[in-house]
């Protein structure tokens, strides 16, 4: 995982040189492409090694599977509880009882990483909730600008839903994405195609909010070590223009800023939002949780408060974005 972030370290600071103007005041999108196009590469093959069965056996998925809805992505990753996952003699896995689904989006600022990044998450999940978790992929920028991401996740998401060799419980299914994984859960949330079909969806220090300024994200933000740099907010910047590229977009827009919802009902009944407390994006996604919870009374929690459906958790003594 430290190579990992280390990987993270090289290719934010990379950025700057990739997307300076040539000597004519020409952006250089073509060569901000070939870096990202090799840096993605890069991050794969770390991710191929480290969640390989030989480094990390005890997390491997039970099946993986495409979907021709969104071609071109990462094969998802299919983890079903302990257990559950024997196979009779002709190949067919025994059925049982429906499994509640939790289908889970990783992050990596829009740009890097593959569904593999989060299986000791989706393996914990699997087997400590007893739920089917199902890992998707989505299109990466630079390559694929806002909002090929957001369609890609809502598209796979109905696919997994209706998939009936899953044999899962309709009524209990969860969308879980983590960074701008978050984003991109809390978005397809209340995309109409999946509006109603959702028993919750859960955002794990999620971006939420586009329309307010990096600078002024940095200034409400709560740090551990003023003096020390901070990755994301030096970062957030460069990644914003990855993903949005030279299109003009209404940055209030819930595909791209879920925290702009116009109505509770637009959202799953239960949501439930987990801030870093020294983390960039803490202060927005609290924002978020606070529009959801209305004039509902909130009942304290550890490390938070819950207001009907909607709670709030914040990881105490974190430190920023890992």
């Amino acid at each position: 995982m430290r190579f990992v972030t280390k990987c993270n370290c090289f290719v934010w600071h990379m950025t700057p040189a990739a997307i300076m103007p040539t000597h004519d005041g020409v952006p250089a999108s073509w060569r901000t492409e070939l870096l990202y196009t090799v840096l993605q590469r890069v991050f794969e093959l770390v991710l191929l090694v480290q969640r390989s069965r030989f480094f990390a056996p005890g997390t491997q998925p039970d099946e993986t599977r495409s979907y021709v809805v969104r071609p071109g992505l990462h094969a998802c990753r299919i983890f079903r509880p302990a257990g559950q996952a024997k196979r009779s003699t002709d190949g067919k896995r025994a059925t049982g009882s429906k499994l509640p689904l939790v289908i889970l989006v990783h992050g990596g600022g829009f740009v890097v990483n593959t569904p593999s990044r989060d299986d000791p998450l989706a393996r914990f999940l699997a087997d400590c909730c007893g739920c089917l978790v199902v890992a998707i992929d989505y299109s990466k920028a630079p390559q694929a600008r806002f909002p090929t991401a957001y369609e890609d996740v809502v598209a796979i998401c109905d696919a997994v839903i209706n998939d009936p060799e899953l044999e899962v419980d309709k009524t209990k299914v969860v969308l879980c994405g983590n960074s701008a994984g978050g984003n991109l859960v809390l978005a397809a949330a209340q995309d109409q195609r999946l509006r109603g079909r959702l028993a919750g969806v859960t955002g794990l220090y999620p971006v939420v909010d586009f329309a307010t300024t990096v600078a002024e994200k940095v200034r409400l933000a709560k740090r551990a070590d003023p003096a020390k740099p901070d990755m994301l907010a030096s970062s957030a910047g460069k990644m914003n223009r990855m993903y949005l590229g030279a299109q003009r977009v209404e940055l209030e827009d819930v595909r791209l800023s879920p925290t702009f919802f116009k109505a509770r009902e637009d959202l799953p009944e239960n949501v439930y939002l987990i801030g870093v407390e020294y983390d960039l994006l803490c202060a927005e996604a609290e924002r978020m949780a606070e529009k959801l919870a209305g004039s509902t009374r909130k009942v304290g929690r550890e490390n938070g408060w819950q207001a009907g459906g909607m709670r709030w958790g914040v990881c105490e003594g974190a430190d920023a974005w890992v």
